[in-house]
């Protein structure tokens, strides 16, 4: 049932679900979702769940990146952004990581799913221009270690 909803969310253009898995172990090891699209600037919030953080960490970023790509030049979108509790610094730091901007820190926006406490989001994103400007850079950088070979 839920890899049928998965299909149609996918074929509607509403959530764009990627699980990423070990292929050396065969697991599964996180999601990367692009999900509530704004079509008129046009945006999507990236979620991410990890299950064995932060060991995964160097997938993570992987997975990220490539969905970044995804969003950028398969779905020519113009932003993408995540959000962060206060407390997730390591996501935090993934996002900059990977080349996301904070933008700012909502106050009492987000209950969090076990209990009734309100929490501070903070949010990161990543425009277009901030993604052409890292491929650039990124090109460069490999130009140049190329160059020095």
């Amino acid at each position: 049932m839920q890899v049928m909803q998965l299909q149609t969310e996918w074929n509607n253009h509403q959530v764009f679900d990627f699980g990423v898995w070990l292929k050396s172990i065969y697991s599964y090891i996180e999601d990367v979702a692009l999900k509530n699209f704004a079509h008129r600037v046009p945006k999507a919030e990236i979620g991410v769940c990890f299950t064995c953080w932060p060991n995964t960490r160097a997938y993570a970023q992987e997975a990220l990146l490539a969905v970044v790509d995804f969003a950028f030049n398969m779905l020519s979108l113009n932003k993408v952004y995540l959000r962060s509790t206060l407390f997730n610094k390591l996501y935090g730091k993934l996002a900059e990581d990977c080349g996301f901007v904070q933008e700012g820190i909502l106050r009492s926006d987000y209950c969090g799913a076990d209990s009734d406490e309100l929490l501070y989001l903070i949010y990161y994103a990543m425009t277009r221009m901030d993604f052409e400007q890292m491929k650039q850079r990124k090109a460069e950088t490999q130009a140049t270690a190329v160059a020095k070979q």
